[in-house]
């Protein structure tokens, strides 16, 4: 689930986050984790709710060089 841009600032992100956190509760569950990007929008967010990055994920990707960068054989 997200916020769109719209209703943010709304209060409804922090009350999806509080249900969330009560359904798993009542589930039992004892740890919530949420995958988010690192933007910095909903972090402030997560870390006001009590939420603490466990990990960053770095996606790589190495691009061939340009025609005119490529090594000559």
């Amino acid at each position: 689930a997200y916020v769109t841009a719209g209703a943010r600032g709304s209060g409804l992100g922090t009350g999806l986050l509080l249900a969330a956190g009560e359904l798993a509760r009542a589930a039992g569950v004892r740890d919530l984790w949420i995958l988010a990007d690192a933007d910095g929008r909903p972090r402030d967010l997560y870390a006001r709710l009590g939420f603490q990055p466990a990990w960053t994920y770095w996606d790589c990707v190495r691009r061939p060089p340009a025609k005119s960068e490529a090594p000559r054989r």
